[in-house]
């Protein structure tokens, strides 16, 4: 197991600039946030956005073994229009995972 840090600590900052600073206080590894997840997957330019994110976290040499879902999603939600919503939130949310190349995705029901 590999201790890493959550980029939740810097959720002011883009994820550009969370990255760099969690490389440079020394940690080897990140847990993406939710708040950065839902930048990156809301972003306009979003595709071209992570593969720089990718390079960007190859080149300080961190991991990036999980990543939190949307926390607010409620894939079991008894409206099924709410429902519907939220399994489709996370289906785009582990699709930003795939692209950053995060094996594993947190949620919480």
């Amino acid at each position: 197991m590999r201790p890493c840090m959550w980029t939740s600590i810097y959720y002011e900052l883009p994820p550009e600039e969370a990255f760099r600073r969690i490389a440079e206080a020394g940690w080897q590894a990140i847990e993406l946030s939710t708040e950065h997840l839902e930048v990156l997957r809301d972003a306009p330019d979003s595709q071209a956005r992570l593969v720089s994110l990718r390079h960007l976290a190859s080149s300080l040499d961190l991991a990036m073994p999980q990543a939190h879902l949307t926390i607010t999603a409620n894939v079991a939600h008894i409206d099924p229009e709410r429902r519907q919503h939220d399994q489709e939130t996370i289906r785009r949310d582990l699709q930003v995972l795939a692209a950053l190349g995060i094996p594993t995705g947190v949620l919480h029901t």
